[in-house]
């Protein structure tokens, strides 16, 4: 059975940093994305892991997404802000297996 590899990159894109964490897993059908962000919804059991999230990104009045395409592995993206007087960086990228 082949290993899946977790992706870690970012960018900045008009003055705002994004964030993203893939996988090469197996995807989620779009029946599950549609209420994936919602108290114990979640791919498992029960869960309330991604709803946290996502509202503690929209107290910061930033976003969080997420695409899925069977068979194709799973992203998440979280939209930032750059902090002004930072210095820019070069985007980067990671990858762990």
């Amino acid at each position: 059975m082949p290993s899946e590899v977790l992706t870690l990159s970012t960018a900045e894109e008009k003055g705002r940093v994004a964030i993203t964490v893939g996988d090469t897993g197996t995807g989620l059908p779009p029946d599950r994305l549609e209420n994936i962000f919602e108290d114990l919804k979640t791919t498992k059991r029960r869960g309330f892991g991604l709803a946290i999230c996502r509202k503690i990104v929209a107290q910061l009045e930033r976003t969080i997404s997420v695409v899925s395409p069977v068979g194709r592995g799973t992203a998440f993206r979280l939209d930032l802000a750059q902090l002004e007087g930072q210095p820019e960086t070069p985007a980067a990228s990671a990858t762990a297996s």
